[in-house]
């Protein structure tokens, strides 16, 4: 993804004044953007706590992931662990993010109409279907049972990160699987909603009810995103994690309230600005200093409504997520700790053996078999250019499950045992599934055929 149009402007204005712009902000900007960034900050992340988890210090690794941090707000106290925060808190934002792209892309994108979404989302099913019943027969009748949602989930930015490596592949490709894990998000969001709340407070989620008809409201009352809608915001995560239902869940509803439309479109820019423009040109040659002000005021208000607010809290929000609130995620929650004992342990858990089944073989199979079967009833066709084989493929890297299966594996399991065996499962079955995809990839393209003749320009 490059860098939008609309920040390429601003960078290129702010470093003719700043130096500062030119050293870091453009280039952190371009680095950002590039594929792949977001999964190797992740898995840089995600080794520095496995080091540390097996390390001399590892006892400091858990008593800072445990400590307490209380937050009071007059009568409003919150006791939480930090761990707890990051979890619940932090990764708010994270799924406010997925939210605004899962209505980006259902709205504009690659699943704006049924054509375009009809082979990633049968694919997607079977990527979810798959592994949710190869983990549930090896774990039938026992406690652990309930952690079938785990191996549903792919990570968007691994996956796309090692597709980002691969030499030659299509956009039809890429697209193929950002849809199909946009669709898997989706699911994922749902499975959460559903089976991993436990209670509900009826009171609370009225109260968050109502705290969302009034943010509603606000989006279209208040044209610029400020204090008043943050405080709302915060009030809301607040109801919904007292509802009992998972708080992360009020981030993707929030997401769902951010308008896709711009106020003014480019036609109408044009014509109130070429106005402006000649009033503000007339101010400044009368000497008129507070009218010319007056009207810079209206020309920046009326080029930030040109812009979607959905695509301006987009670019805001991912340095966030991408920079500090994966990574903090993958630090607090990848830090297993390697011993043979503990290894032995998770190798004779039945949860090992359910999600690794699900995310190396139900991910694949599932994906594979769907879009298949979508194929040959004429619901979709492949991608152009596409095989089987790539199909194939693509749902091993479907396998990488790093961050939200770790996220679904907390909320499933009461028993550590569980939790740490299932933690090492996500660790070595999406290792495992990227390399595998990769391989697969890489050697998946049809060789060019012995008589053909190199194309000319």
């Amino acid at each position: 993804m490059a860098v939008s149009p609309r920040k390429e402007g601003q960078l290129a204005v702010d470093r003719r004044f700043a130096p500062a712009t030119r050293a870091i902000e453009q280039p952190v900007h371009h680095f950002l953007q590039r594929q792949g960034i977001g999964a190797i900050v992740l898995f840089v992340a995600a080794i520095i706590a496995l080091i540390w988890a097996n390390s001399r210090w590892a006892f400091l690794y858990h008593d800072l992931s445990h400590a307490y941090l209380d937050i009071a707000i007059g009568p409003l106290k919150v006791h939480h662990s930090i761990l707890h925060w990051i979890n619940d808190g932090l990764m708010t934002i994270f799924f406010f993010l997925v939210g605004m792209e899962i209505k980006y892309e259902v709205l504009h994108g690659h699943l704006s109409s049924v054509k375009k979404a009809a082979l990633p989302a049968v694919a997607a099913l079977g990527g979810m279907v798959v592994p949710a019943l190869l983990y549930s027969a090896f774990n039938f009748g026992s406690p652990s049972a309930h952690g079938w949602g785990i191996p549903m989930a792919t990570d968007i930015a691994f996956a796309v990160g090692v597709l980002a490596l691969l030499p030659g592949i299509s956009d039809e490709l890429r697209v193929f699987l950002l849809a199909l894990a946009i669709v898997d998000d989706i699911g994922a969001i749902l499975v959460i909603a559903i089976f991993y709340t436990e209670g509900v407070d009826v009171s609370a989620l009225a109260i968050a009810a109502a705290i969302l008809v009034i943010i509603i409201v606000a989006q279209w009352a208040l044209p610029r995103f400020g204090p008043f809608q943050i405080i709302l915001a915060l009030l809301f995560w607040t109801a919904v994690l007292a509802s009992g239902i998972h708080a992360t869940i009020a981030g993707v509803i929030l997401a769902f309230t951010v308008s896709s439309k711009s106020r003014f479109n480019l036609q109408q820019f044009d014509e109130e600005a070429t106005e402006i423009l000649r009033e503000f040109k007339q101010a400044v040659h009368d000497g008129e200093k507070g009218k010319a002000d007056g009207l810079l005021g209206a020309l920046e208000t009326l080029t930030v409504h040109t812009d979607r607010p959905i695509d301006r809290v987009t670019r805001n929000v991912i340095p966030w997520v991408t920079l500090v609130i994966l990574p903090l995620f993958a630090l607090a929650n990848s830090g297993v700790t390697f011993t043979v004992s503990s290894v032995l342990a998770g190798v004779r858990n039945p949860v090992f053996w359910g999600i690794a089944a699900g995310l190396l073989i139900g991910k694949p199979l599932g994906i594979a078999t769907f879009s298949w079967l979508a194929v040959k009833s004429r619901l979709a066709q492949f991608p152009e250019g596409a095989s089987l084989r790539q199909v194939v493929a693509l749902g091993a890297l479907g396998g990488i499950g790093f961050t939200v299966a770790i996220f679904i594996a907390n909320l499933a399991f009461a028993d550590p045992a569980d939790v740490e065996a299932g933690k090492i499962a996500i660790l070595l079955a999406s290792a495992s599934a990227g390399i595998i995809g990769y391989v697969l990839l890489r050697f998946s393209a049809s060789p060019p055929e012995p008589n053909s003749q190199p194309a000319t320009s």
